[in-house]
């Protein structure tokens, strides 16, 4: 449902949205503003914008641009999309609507940002950019400390992961040379058992072959000898 303000825009000139993805412009989409006062964004073939293809994150119908009547504001309405949406790097409020300007930057992937693939700009006259304003040098340099912090976190991790992967894998080269040892070691000990035990059986050998009595031929006795013997 809209809501009572919406209208048709003051804007004497078109809008449009490029979408980009890698650093290149994939698609220019005009936006009449003086015949329409939403503009759907979605994957869905019927949306005004259409992210099939460039942003796979992007819900079927992902949110809306509305038009504020008689003045040249524009607000960006979530539809409670799967993914959510960011304006500006910030995560919008989803089902809210959050005033946008041209020059603005739209992303279909708040809950992981990294995984987004495009990057929506919001193109149109002067009179819908944002008024020049000071910059607040204070709240710059904790915006650049707080992804400067968290650059440096995820740098930490890595290193750590990489760390333990090494020692991991050095664990395992360390057990596998450990056991080749142990099995050489165990192979060396089988073959000096096996030498010393050949080396018994022939000392056995030669004692009884030393220890045996030669039989002695009885011929040249004579017939009252040999019956002694018998």
């Amino acid at each position: 449902k809209k809501p009572e303000w919406a209208g048709k825009a003051s804007l004497l000139e078109h809008l449009a949205v490029e979408l980009i993805v890698r650093g290149d412009v994939k698609r220019r989409v005009e936006l009449d503003v003086q015949e329409h006062d939403a503009f759907l964004f979605g994957r869905a073939p019927m949306c005004d914008v259409v992210l099939e293809g460039l942003e796979q994150q992007a819900s079927r119908f992902h949110c809306v641009l509305q038009c504020k009547k008689g003045c040249p504001e524009l607000y960006l309405y979530d539809l409670g999309s799967t993914h959510g949406t960011m304006l500006n790097g910030r995560p919008v409020e989803p089902r809210t609507f959050q005033l946008v300007r041209v020059g603005e930057q739209l992303q279909f992937c708040s809950d992981q940002p990294r995984n987004s693939s495009c990057l929506a700009v919001i193109c149109g006259p002067e009179e819908a950019m944002e008024e020049e304003r000071e910059v607040d040098l204070a709240e710059f340099r904790q915006q650049t400390a707080k992804e400067h912090a968290e650059r440096e976190r995820a740098m930490q991790a890595d290193l750590e992961k990489r760390k333990q992967a090494k020692r991991k894998r050095l664990g395992t080269e360390a057990l596998a040379k450990r056991m080749a040892v142990v099995a050489q070691r165990q192979q060396q000990e089988r073959k000096e058992l096996e030498a010393k035990s050949r080396a018994q059986m022939q000392e056995v050998t030669w004692g009884m072959r030393t220890d045996a009595v030669e039989e002695q031929p009885l011929d040249g006795y004579s017939k009252e000898a040999l019956a002694l013997l018998d």
